[in-house]
This record gives C-alpha cells, structure tokens and sequence, in this order.
C-alpha cells in the first residue's frame, strides 16, 4: 500500500503496516484523539519528530495502549537527530518528556503489553526505577558531545521479535511520508 500524504486520508482510512512519521507540524489542527486511534491501528510506528501536539497524542496513544485493544505490535518514539544519526545537533527541546507524560506504573504497563517498545527522551527516576523491573527491558544513557543527555528504553520480548525488531526499525527507517 502506498503512503499517505493527507492526515485527513490517514485518520478516515489508514492501512499501513509500517509508518514514520517525521513531520514537524503534520498533525497539527487535527483532533488529538482522532490522530491516536488512527496510528494505534498501525502494526509498526514510529515517531520522530516533535510536533506542537507531540505531548497530546503521545498521551492519548499511550492511554489507547493501555485501555484498548489495538493492531500496534511495535512502537518506537525517538528525537530526529538520533534517527538521523546527528546526535551532534541535539537539544532539549528535541527531546521527549516523558516524565510528565506518563506515570512510572503506566510506563511499566505499556512496557508489559507491547512486544516491541522504544522510547527515547527524559524520563524521572522513578519512571526509570521502575521500568527497570520489567523483563526484556533494555535502560539507557546517552550522552551527545553538545552536552545533551537523555535515556534510550528498549523492548523486545525474545531474541527471534529482537531481530524482527530491528529488521521492522530499518523498514521503518528506510520509508517517510
């Protein structure tokens, strides 16, 4: 199937298996919800920008996961200049925050039902704490040279999903909207 260019195309009919969504302002004016229960119905996601609703749709995502049954398998959320490997370039406002996103037990949830979960950005210690206790959960540290420093979370649930993982993360890499 090909990609979409309308985010009114992809809230009313969205099919995708594999989607990157790398936009700065692509869902902006679009009701967060609608935009949440569009992409929980893509098997592999991947978001890697910041966009001015970036804190509402992660939310409302995350709230979906938890609360609904949804089609996604994978789920990956990474600051673009770590997708594009120049970390250099990196700042805090780049960065998710997920710390006021999401609540260390919720993190643990989400953690718990997806087979496949990246996360990258600030979290608490809590959160960290926390997350640390599930099994096949993967914490951390990255340091960019400009002084920038956030977490990487990771999740695959067994070797033969972590290769699949990766392969689906080059998929995913390889395709943009």
């Amino acid at each position: 199937m090909g990609n979409f260019y309308s985010p009114n195309l992809l809230i009313l009919n969205l099919k995708q298996t594999q989607l990157t969504i790398d936009f700065v302002n692509y869902f902006d004016g679009l009701p967060p919800q609608s935009v949440a229960d569009a992409l929980c119905n893509v098997e592999n996601l991947k978001l890697c920008d910041r966009f001015s609703s970036t804190g509402e749709v992660i939310d409302k995502i995350i709230k979906n996961i938890l609360q609904k049954p949804i089609v996604m398998q994978t789920l990956i959320i990474v600051p673009r200049y770590v997708v594009r490997g120049d970390i250099d370039d990196l700042l805090e406002d780049d960065l998710y925050d997920f710390g006021s996103l999401i609540r260390p037990q919720d993190l643990t949830a989400l953690f718990k039902k997806m087979d496949n979960l990246q996360l990258d950005g600030n979290l608490t210690l809590e959160q960290l704490e926390a997350v640390r206790l599930v099994p096949d959960v993967e914490v951390s540290h990255v340091n960019s040279p400009n002084g920038e420093s956030f977490h990487s979370i990771k999740k695959c649930s067994d070797k033969k999903k972590a290769t699949f993982f990766v392969f689906i993360c080059n998929i995913i890499n390889s395709l943009s909207i």
